[in-house]
């Protein structure tokens, strides 16, 4: 599905032009998607009115509860799928920390590459805007309108991800299994919230984000410099860079959400 696409169409020339008809058709659906999901506050509000829906209300944390359950199970699913894929290219005879990278076997859809399993998560980051549509549902108290991070981290990662899967980029085994794990642990904190339970490990969880972060732009910033690298093509390179901006960003706004948030009870952060 997503390691190559092959068209059947006799002239090379023809070809190449299906393949940047459905490269523009992919990107327009990726922007259309995110540009709706920015415009979508008003409507969820109106929804939220109109139906007189109350945050407490046993239906409404049901359905919170379902949703959270499902993408901790879904993470936890892709995080079992990925890792395992990274050790095995890192401790294979002829693999290692630049074969993880560079080699251009880590991408295909069989069940040792990883192109199908980053299809999937991509896909599944257009599903996860419902978090910020169930803040507006909440928000009958006035106090739970959706932050600028939270709208950000949503429709940023959309397009982050979509540049990497095209790009065909190995770096993002590091965005699946680290992501994957940390919105396990997520997932499952916002679900047992849901149910009344207040974890003393909430902030330990936001260092752990942060930490991701700044792990994943770390680990694969290696293809710079890698004189030799069939994988890091300018398309790769270019999208990896992308989303290390995009992921300082989202240190500096999760640290300052982290300072107000806890200031008051510790000063860890």
């Amino acid at each position: 599905m997503c390691a190559k696409w092959k068209f059947s169409l006799g002239s090379p020339f023809v070809s190449d032009v299906a393949l940047m008809l459905l490269f523009f058709q992919l990107i327009l659906h990726s922007l259309v998607s995110v540009f709706l999901y920015l415009l979508s506050e008003p409507l969820f509000n109106a929804i939220r009115n109109t139906f007189n829906v109350q945050r407490n209300s046993p239906l409404f944390k049901s359905i919170i509860f379902c949703h959270n359950v499902f993408l901790a199970v879904f993470s936890c699913w892709v995080a079992i799928g990925t890792w395992p894929l990274m050790f095995a290219a890192l401790t294979k005879s002829n693999g290692g920390f630049q074969w993880l990278h560079c080699s251009k076997e880590v991408w295909n859809d069989s069940a040792n590459g990883i192109a199908t399993w980053a299809v999937i998560f991509y896909v599944s980051k257009f599903y996860e805007f419902i978090d910020t549509w169930v803040l507006v549902l909440k928000n009958s108290d006035g106090k739970h309108a959706p932050s600028f991070l939270q709208k950000f981290h949503h429709f940023g990662i959309a397009l982050t991800m979509y540049s990497g899967v095209i790009s065909e980029s190995n770096w993002l085994i590091w965005c699946l299994c680290l992501n994957a794990t940390i919105h396990t642990m997520m997932y499952t904190y916002y679900a047992l919230a849901t149910l009344g339970y207040k974890s003393p490990w909430a902030k330990v969880l936001t260092n752990l984000q942060m930490l991701q972060f700044m792990t994943g732009i770390s680990m694969s910033s290696c293809i710079f410099f890698y004189q030799t690298c069939a994988s890091a093509t300018a398309a790769s390179k270019g999208s990896l860079l992308s989303i290390q901006i995009y992921a300082a960003c989202l240190i500096y706004l999760f640290n300052e959400m982290a300072k107000k948030k806890y200031a008051s009870k510790n000063k860890f952060i």
